[in-house]
């Protein structure tokens, strides 16, 4: 695998994550294994619509899913992405804080 490969691979994870409502999703599935009908709950989000967003996180392989009789149930099949997240979250608070100094 060269490293234009990786480059597009990267860019196409930073991209399913760009949007606000798969990163709630994410930050759900982080508490552990849920059903949709929770996911929904937690995300405000219509299952018709949420199924579109999982189906994303599932392409790149951040999240699988599991069938019990009816219900369907979503796990994060790779938490290491979760660092991503972390930082950009760390990157906004330390920038907030830089803003508020500034007016100190």
């Amino acid at each position: 695998m060269d490293n234009d490969n990786i480059d597009e691979m990267v860019s196409s994870v930073l991209k399913v994550l760009s949007n606000p409502l798969r990163i709630k999703v994410v930050l759900v599935l982080r508490e552990g294994e849920k059903r949709v009908s929770e996911i929904a709950d937690r995300t405000n989000c219509h299952q018709a619509n949420l199924a579109r967003h999982l189906n994303e996180l599932k392409i790149i392989e951040l999240i699988e899913s599991r069938r019990e009789s009816q219900s369907k149930y979503y796990f994060l099949k790779c938490p290491e992405l979760l660092k991503i997240i972390e930082i950009g979250e760390a990157f906004i608070k330390d920038r907030a804080k830089r803003k508020l100094a500034k007016f100190e």
